[in-house]
């Protein structure tokens, strides 16, 4: 099976990924279907989920840790999140409220 490296992390996970984007109010609002989605993936041959606070305001991130119970031991959850909102540089990030440039 083919694996990468997301984000430059250095962690190896399978190129099958599930992103879960719409899962949650910005999306697909049933929690259950969204866990049986995330299960399929994972019997699939799945073993990464991309999940991130602004996915669902952050119910995506409530739906992805319930329907990971029990299987966290195989499963890789990772974050992603706008260059502009993990710059090292404070100067360069967003304000609340503000787009980033």
């Amino acid at each position: 099976m083919r694996t990468r490296k997301p984000g430059g992390t250095g962690i190896e996970v399978s190129a099958r990924t599930l992103d879960t984007t719409v899962f949650g109010r910005t999306g697909h609002p049933d929690h259950g279907d969204s866990a049986r989605m995330i299960h399929r993936a994972l019997d699939a041959g799945g073993d990464a989920v991309d999940t991130a606070v602004a996915y669902g305001y952050g119910e995506t991130g409530k739906i992805v840790g319930k329907a990971l119970a029990g299987r966290r031991a195989a499963t890789t959850s990772y974050p992603s999140a706008p260059p502009a909102l993990t710059d090292p540089d404070p100067r360069r990030r967003p304000l609340p409220g503000r787009a980033a440039a």
